[in-house]
């Protein structure tokens, strides 16, 4: 008995792999004629459509796989039109749904009519796609059908709304019409987008209509429509958006003292003017911002009235509409400011740059005063603002406020130094040489030497390489770099030798700058440094100073274990155009990194020889997309050759957008 039984088993569990084993085949099977039909639609083989078709129909697959089935129909384009316009009849909501969205991505007329039957199909999400398709079809046909739904109350607000932006796209001009005519409905969200599409349209059809609604009893009907009246910007408009300046609701108040901003309406200036006193800060900061562009001088005093009653974000606002008046009267009132502890510092500091804007005598001594204020950011803004004034009485305690405890005080007083031209080099040398000041302060003053570009720092600057003080020396080697004077070319080669590696940089940066035949060989040592970053400065000078004799050791640099130092070579060899090169940079498109490759590419794009042609073919191919994209740009150089126009055009097929367009 035991022995039957154990023989039934056996038989059962063969019969069972056997049946499992047909299904897996059998799913298989079907698995690699599906993909053999869509690969057969992809390549625009009309005999996939029946098949295709088969499978959006099939509930047995899954939404993936049905979905891909009728982009793919939709690629296929007027093959499956007349297919998929049968199948519209189906029963099945989801087999519908997918058809519209096919028939929506296929650009034929032949859609068009079936699109507007389905306008009114029972399947919300189908007549939306419907919509959808027929704003793009651009078809004239759609116009009405598509004022129906937005005319028609029964149907969803959501759909309605969609249909506003589908007429828009479909015809402006034709829009405008069905668009007024919504204005007067029942539903909120469909009259606000109306609103807002024809402020955006611009036709002077919609501003009575528009007008009308500024009294609607909904606060964002009225509030949509002061902004499209503004955007349409006719004065017709402006009385009825300054009785909107009182309107009950914040949001139409403050949209209305904005929109003022259009207009430049003298009409504006009292209403605004009483805006200053409203309840609301967003009002009084918009109402703010309006007089300062109406540049009307009644708005002067009421601004400066007005500064201590209002919120720093309406106060920053009264500084700067005070400066774009530019009244004289507002000069003591913003010195004020400035000394008042009191205001916030942001505000002060705002300040300090809007009195530089008068270009008057008397801010002088507040701004020079405010370099000693307790807050840095007060003292910065002035440093800033008498940089802009230039006023020699301001040159020493900006040397002083060198000396300042916040970088950022330092830097702005460097910064402004620069601005004062000549007068300021022999200060600026006296803080330089003067080795009581901080190597910080110091660094400064050489900074800003350079900044000015006076020739007569030369000599003090080379003498300054050697200061004891390492940042004094790095200051000094950036500033004889932007001075490019060939006197400093030998203390400059001395510096690479310099203990500090960040003086090593400064110096390479000036060689290169100089232009001088004389930093080639101090540079090609510096190639082979062992300091990485030096390697990398050395290569992108050598590129600058363009002379031949770099050409072997930047080739040697293409070995190099530093990528960055391979892509700046690939670089700076294009840039000298030197034909010993076109073999090496062949090599590097085979480079690991794709930065190194894309650098190389475009070298060989520079070259401009025909020779070139081979090796760009190549990085065509290339599996990065910058690489094949710079090989597009630099293979049009060669659009004569029959070789490279294939190529090209081969690569408008390429997945990456930007290879197309190059």
């Amino acid at each position: 008995m035991q022995i039957k039984t154990h023989i039934a088993i056996v038989i059962f569990i063969t019969i069972l792999g056997y049946f499992s084993f047909a299904i897996a085949q059998e799913k298989t099977n079907q698995t690699t004629d599906l993909n053999s039909v869509l690969k057969l639609g992809e390549m625009g083989d009309k005999r996939a459509v029946k098949p295709l078709i088969a499978v959006i129909k099939d509930k047995s697959k899954n939404s993936y796989t049905r979905k891909h089935a009728a982009s793919v129909l939709a690629k296929l384009g007027s093959l499956a039109i007349e297919p998929l316009i049968d199948t519209l009849n189906i029963n099945d909501p989801i087999v519908r749904r997918l058809v519209v969205e096919a028939l929506g991505n296929i650009r034929d007329k032949r859609i068009v009519d079936p699109l507007i039957r389905v306008l009114v199909d029972q399947d919300v999400r189908i007549r939306r796609l419907a919509v959808d398709a027929l704003a793009a079809s651009g078809d004239i046909r759609a116009l009405e059908p598509l004022v129906n739904v937005l005319h028609n109350k029964e149907e969803k607000s959501s759909l309605r709304r969609r249909a506003v932006t589908a007429l828009v796209q479909l015809d402006r001009k034709q829009a405008v019409n069905p668009l007024i005519t919504v204005l007067t409905g029942g539903d909120i969200q469909v009259r606000n987008m109306a609103i807002e599409m024809l402020g955006k349209l611009g036709d002077e059809r919609a501003i009575t209509p528009l007008i009308s609604t500024l009294t609607n009893q909904n606060h964002l009907t009225r509030s949509n429509a002061v902004k499209a009246l503004a955007q349409l910007g006719d004065e017709r408009a402006v009385e009825p958006l300054i009785d909107r300046l009182t309107d009950e609701n914040d949001l139409v108040r403050s949209n209305a003292a904005e929109a003022m901003t259009q207009f430049g309406d003298a009409r504006a200036v009292e209403p605004l003017i009483a805006s200053l006193k409203d309840k609301n800060s967003l009002v009084q900061s918009y109402a703010t911002l309006a007089l300062g562009r109406l540049d009307d001088h009644r708005a002067v005093e009421p601004l400066i009235s007005a500064f201590h009653h209002v919120e720093k974000n309406v106060q920053s606002n009264i500084v700067r509409s005070l400066v774009q008046l530019g009244d004289k009267r507002a000069i003591e009132p913003l010195i004020a400011i400035l000394k008042n502890e009191s205001v916030d510092a942001y505000i002060r500091g705002l300040t300090a740059g809007a009195l530089a804007q008068f270009g008057d005598s008397r801010v002088i001594e507040p701004l020079i005063s405010a370099l000693k204020n307790h807050n840095h950011l007060v003292r910065s803004d002035a440093a800033k603002a008498l940089g802009q004034l230039g006023a020699q009485v301001a040159l020493k305690p900006l040397i002083s406020a060198l000396e300042d405890t916040e970088g950022i005080v330092r830097s702005n007083a460097a910064t402004a130094l620069a601005q004062f031209g000549q007068s300021a080099v022999d200060p600026l040398l006296t803080v330089v040489q003067n080795k009581n000041k901080d190597s910080f302060t110091r660094g400064l003053a050489a900074s800003a030497l350079g900044e000015l570009g006076d020739k007569k720092a030369t000599e003090p600057l080379i003498i300054a390489l050697t200061d004891e003080e390492p940042n004094v020396r790095y200051e000094a080697a950036l500033a004889l770099r932007l001075l490019g004077d060939e006197r400093a070319l030998a203390a400059l080669v001395t510096t690479l030798s310099d203990d500090e590696k960040q003086i090593h940089y400064a110096a390479v940066l000036a060689l290169g700058r100089l232009g001088d035949e004389r930093a080639i060989e101090p540079l090609i040592e510096a190639l082979s440094d062992q300091d990485e970053r030096l390697r990398r400065l050395a290569a992108g000078a050598l590129a600058e100073l363009g002379d031949k004799r770099a050409v072997k050791p930047l080739i040697g640099a293409l070995s190099d274990q530093d990528e960055g130092l391979r892509r700046l070579a690939a670089s700076a060899l294009g840039q000298l155009s030197d034909k010993k090169a076109i073999d090496p940079l062949f090599a590097a498109l085979s480079d690991e990194d794709a930065g190194v490759r894309l650098y190389a590419a475009l070298a060989l794009g520079q070259l401009g020889d025909k020779r070139m042609v081979e090796p760009l073919l190549v990085a065509l191919t290339d599996k990065d997309e910058r690489v094949r994209r710079l090989a597009a740009f630099a293979l049009g150089r060669f659009g004569d050759d029959n070789q490279v126009l294939e190529s090209l055009i081969s690569s408008l097929r390429d997945k990456d957008w930007r290879v197309r367009w190059s």
